[in-house]
Order: structure tokens, then sequence, then C-alpha cells
């Protein structure tokens, strides 16, 4: 953990509701001869995501609120765009998502029996304001509950949901 302060803080909002602010720092890795052993630049932004369920009459609401905001979330499922993910290049990620904000989508889902996108995919979103809703990989079958399935499971979250979730246009996670 690294604590650090941020001093009048911009938010980051979904398209529609104000603006994509980013904030990019660096990381420096020095070992104990003062050398400098790696740098890693990260962009981040700074919105808070609830999952808002009320029970009422009806049943029970399934609302996404970003920085308190309720928001009507518009959008459709992102499946692989290509059989063979190694053929799918950054542009086409990119004009992928500014296909989604020609077509007024503020959310996508990344749907569970697909992959997990590259993080230009993660990047573009946040620069777009593109909400992220992200399936874990467990759709469309009957998966196994044993030790040695369990373990790769966790292996494949402890690597993906930090990698991910680090993004601010990533406002949901869904176990599928």
């Amino acid at each position: 953990q690294l604590p650090f302060f941020l001093s009048n803080v911009q938010l980051w909002w979904p398209i529609g509701f104000g603006n994509q602010h980013l904030y990019t720092d660096s990381l420096t890795l020095i070992n104990n001869k003062n050398e400098v052993v790696d740098t890693k630049v990260v962009q981040f932004g700074v919105r808070t995501s609830k999952l808002v369920q009320n029970t009422d009459k009806w049943g029970t609401s399934y609302e996404i609120h970003v920085n308190g905001v309720p928001i009507f979330c518009k959008g459709a499922n992102y499946i692989p765009q290509e059989i063979f993910p190694a053929k799918v290049e950054s542009q086409d990620i990119v004009k992928m998502i500014d296909q989604m904000v020609a077509a007024n989508f503020n959310m996508v889902r990344v749907w569970g029996g697909g992959y997990y996108p590259d993080d230009i995919f993660f990047k573009t979103c946040d620069e777009k304001g593109i909400m992220v809703w992200q399936d874990l990989m467990f759709a469309c079958a009957m998966y196994p509950g044993d030790d040695a399935f369990l373990n790769s499971v966790k292996t494949e979250l402890n690597y993906q949901i930090p990698r991910i979730s680090a993004h601010p246009s990533v406002v949901l996670f869904n176990g599928n």
C-alpha cells in the first residue's frame, strides 16, 4: 500500500453526467543502491460506484449509483470481436467503443462467456465515460467445485480483479 493525498479532487463521471477526469502519476521502484529498478506510469480516476437494491411492492431494484447519483444505464453486451482474440488490434477496440458512444451507450457488459478484455478496452472506456459491468468468466457451462478448480479460479481472480478494478469505468463485477 502506498498512501497519498489528492486535494481538490475532480471526479470521474459516466458520459452524459460530467467529465471523465483522469489523473496520471508514476511509481518508481528504487533498490538499496538508490538505482531505479522500474518505473510504471499509472492513470486513474476517482469515483464511487454502488449497486443499490431496495425492496418495494414489485420486487427489488437494481440501480447503479456513481458518485451518489443514480444512473440510467444504456448499452449492450461485449462479446469477443473475433474467434481468435489475438486478431483484435487496439484500434479495433477503440473503434468499437467509439461506436458505443455514437449509439448513446453509457454502459457495456463484458459477457462472462468470452474473455477478459485487454487494458486498452478499459483505458478507452475510462476516457470515453463508458461504464463497464464486468462478468467473471463463468457463463454457459456447469463448473466443478473441487479444490483444483477453485484454486485455479482464485489464481485467475487474484490477477484479474486488481488489474480491472483499478479503472474508474468498472462499476460492477458479476460472478455470473
